[in-house]
């Protein structure tokens, strides 16, 4: 048995063995796998041979037009056999044998090349061999392959950007591309996600179709709506995953996989960006309050607001929101400052959200007037 392997356009192969009609066959393409994974072209050269009567292509990839693979037949006849004529199956495979003379206990190479454009919905391409002795039966070749939807998503991956205590949502398309000849492309089950934090949801599925001259060409884009929710978090954390879903078109099965991420946001609360306290030399203390919003994610009514501060003249308590108050408050920082010393100082009050371990940082500037 001949096994080749070659590393075509950038990809590097990967071997992949599969047993075809009785025989162990290892092939050397790259990024394929049998009903799986896209086959990428391969060089009618650099495609291994087949030794039996079927091979099995798994799913091609939209991108490929041509695919070439080739049938190594043994004459075990015991004679001389003469190829008499190759019958294909379909007007869109040719087969071109390495000769027409097989010798007793030799071999013919039959390179067998598939348009993958213009075949006939799936299924791959069939070719009989007839010898010229009448005694000797005809030999049936198949190759089955499967044409890869034009489907995906849109945007094709999903950032939920940062994620505070209230969900956030994003909404994505799964858009495919019906060919009259091949089929509808179909929803063909319920999306999944790789994270428990993340679900997706199905909301509307639309099908427009687009007419050509050519009433075989017609197609059909098919546009299928869905919704994904990232559940709020209460302490920092982040986001990465998936979200699987099946289609289907014919025979052929297939998953959309849409990468989302997200985050934990910087602050959860909304506060002034600095505080400045002009004091008189007389005075020894001075009280200042700070209020508290809902920042980016919305804030929460979970967890405890706590905050600190970097100079021990500034003494601090929170006071949380009375219900009633204006939704977007939090409360308020109290900060009680030492001015006993005469002297202008600067500090930073770092308010935060247990169980979070860090904050918003507020620049503090306390200038005393002499």
């Amino acid at each position: 048995m001949g096994v080749r392997s070659a590393t075509v356009s950038g990809w590097i192969a990967q071997s992949v063995a599969i047993g075809l009609a009785g025989a162990m066959v290892v092939l050397a393409c790259p990024a394929w796998n049998a009903r799986g994974d896209a086959l990428s072209a391969c060089a009618p050269e650099e495609f291994t041979l087949f030794n039996g009567n079927e091979a099995d292509l798994g799913r091609v990839d939209p991108s490929v037009s041509e695919v070439a693979l080739t049938f190594r037949w043994p004459n075990k006849s015991g004679r001389t056999l003469r190829i008499k004529n190759i019958a294909l199956g379909c007007k869109c495979a040719s087969v071109t044998p390495s000769s027409k003379v097989i010798p007793p206990g030799s071999s013919v190479d039959l390179l067998m090349k598939i348009d993958v454009r213009n075949m006939d919905g799936h299924g791959g391409s069939a070719f009989v061999v007839e010898f010229a002795e009448t005694d000797m039966g005809p030999e049936k070749f198949s190759a089955v392959l499967y044409k890869a939807m034009p489907a995906r998503a849109e945007p094709p991956e999903i950032d939920f950007g940062a994620v505070g205590t209230v969900d956030a949502t994003r909404q994505f398309a799964v858009v495919g591309v019906n060919s009259v000849r091949d089929g509808p492309i179909e929803i063909a089950g319920e999306a999944a996600s790789t994270d428990k934090r993340v679900t997706c949801t199905f909301l509307h599925g639309k099908q427009t179709r687009f007419r050509s001259a050519n009433a075989a060409a017609d197609t059909v884009r098919y546009i299928a709506t869905f919704e994904a929710k990232a559940r709020g978090m209460v302490a920092p954390a982040s986001l990465e995953g998936q979200i699987r879903i099946p289609i289907r078109s014919g025979r052929v099965e297939s998953t959309i996989v849409v990468p989302f991420s997200g985050r934990y946001p910087d602050s959860i609360i909304a506060c002034p960006s600095r505080v400045v306290v002009l004091a008189p030399a007389s005075e020894r203390s001075r009280t200042v309050s700070i209020d508290l919003s809902r920042g980016v994610g919305g804030g929460s009514s979970q967890g405890e607001i706590a905050c600190r501060c970097t100079d021990a003249r500034i003494r601090l308590r929170f006071v949380r929101a009375v219900e009633g108050s204006h939704d977007d408050s939090l409360g308020r920082v109290v900060a009680e400052i030492d001015l006993s010393g005469n002297s202008s100082f600067d500090a930073t009050i770092e308010v935060f959200q247990r169980p979070a371990v860090r904050g918003v940082a507020i620049p503090v500037r306390v200038r005393v007037l002499k």
